[in-house]
This record gives structure tokens, sequence and C-alpha cells, in this order.
């Protein structure tokens, strides 16, 4: 409980504000940036022992898919994949200073759960896409899951949100890719206050899906799932 309140004000709040303070003369000092804050946040305060595993390189433009785990999904997700996050309102008061500093940044965006429409928020990621980052980074299966084994590919459709993998796939521009992560609640779980440093935590990137390649939905979500699978597989060391 100590270590998860230590980690939250140094890492969420602390260093962030100092971070917002120096914005305006950020030119002088370019360290104290949105990056900084991530991976001091990781690395520093976490000191997650980290490994990335490229599968291929990341995206040019388009979405990238991680697993939905805590709070660290954020920072770890965002930074590695260099993508703009999509987050609820709430995420962002919670995320206090850090989610503030996101969004002054111009490398988040806003959504409001049951308001927002599907559609429209697709045509904000397009405008992001255009306007701000190439890359934006959204987690399907839509909440936190604490699920430890995945064995096929229909469990992994079964925890799938597809409102926003519709819109990609009739859209057909831009490829998706997932940033699936081993462990990142067990370094920092706000659902049970604890924050543990030195977590081995691996990241596997995996190929681009691109959804002009499919003929239909369900084979675009199938293709999806089937390398969900194979990156959890790596990324937790399970054998097929």
């Amino acid at each position: 409980m100590i270590s998860f309140v230590l980690a939250y004000l140094w890492g969420v709040v602390i260093v962030p504000s100092v971070c917002i303070i120096v914005k305006p003369i950020r030119f002088l000092i370019p360290k104290f940036d949105l990056d900084f804050c991530f991976t001091h946040y990781m690395y520093s305060v976490l000191n997650i022992k980290h490994t990335v595993i490229w599968n291929a390189k990341l995206i040019d433009a388009g979405f990238i898919l991680p697993n939905h785990r805590c709070s660290l999904d954020w920072p770890l997700d965002c930074y590695i994949t260099k993508s703009s996050g999509i987050g609820r309102g709430l995420a962002y008061l919670a995320s206090s200073m850090l989610g503030l500093l996101i969004y002054l940044d111009g490398q988040g965006i806003v959504i409001q759960r049951g308001k927002d429409k599907r559609n429209e928020i697709y045509r904000r990621m397009l405008s992001h896409i255009e306007t701000q980052n190439k890359r934006i980074c959204f987690w399907p299966e839509g909440t936190r899951l604490s699920y430890t084994t995945l064995n096929s590919k229909e469990e992994v459709r079964s925890y799938l949100k597809y409102g926003l993998l519709k819109e990609i796939y009739l859209g057909k521009q831009f490829p998706v890719q997932m940033c699936i992560s081993s462990n990142k609640e067990v370094a920092f779980s706000e659902k049970r206050l604890i924050a543990k440093r030195g977590v081995p935590i691996t990241t596997v990137i995996s190929k681009p899906i691109h959804p002009k390649d499919f003929e239909t939905e369900n084979a675009f979500y199938d293709e999806i799932a089937s390398v969900w699978l194979d990156c959890w597989n790596t990324a937790y060391k399970k054998k097929e």
C-alpha cells in the first residue's frame, strides 16, 4: 500500500507536474517531456526489467492494439509504440497530472463511454492521425482484465469489443498491430493497490494486419485473435 502511494505520487503526480511547469520553456530543457515521464515512471520508479520482442517494425500509421491490464498500460504501451492513447475522461482524472500532461501535449483522445458514438470516435482518430500522431493506441478489450491463461483464438475473441475494430475494417485505410505485454499488473495495480519494483515484463510487437487484405469482417477479426494469441504465448512464455 505504501509503495503504491509513493509510486503514484512521484511517477504520476510530482514528476509530470514539473514537466507541465517547464512546458513553456521546454526548448531550454527538452528532456522534461512526456517520454521522460513515461520512462522515469517505468524504468526508475518501478524499475521494470523490460524485454521487447519485435516481430515487425512499427507501422508508419495506424492503430496499436495492446492488452488491457492496469494503469501502467498507458505509459508502457504508448511509449513503446510511440502512439497517442484513447482514454475515458475518468481515466484522465485518475491519471492526475500525467493525464493532464498527455492532454496538453496533444497525445491523447478523451472519450466518454456511453455518449460518444463509435463512428465519431473513429473520425476523431483519423483527424488525430492527420494532425497529431500517425499511430493511435486503444485497448480493444474495453476494460482491464486479469485472465492468466489464454487457450484459443475463440477465447481471445470473447474478450474483444468490436465497435472500433468494425470502423477500422470498414474504413480499410490503416493497419492494426498488436502490442501484448506480460506482468504489467504485477508491477503496478490500482485494483490491488500494489507497486513492485524489478518486475520482468515482456512486450511483443506483432506483424501488421491490414483490413484491406480480408474479404470479411470475421476473417479480419479471426486474424487479429490468432496473432494476439501468438503474441500472448510469447510474452507469457506459454507453449501452444
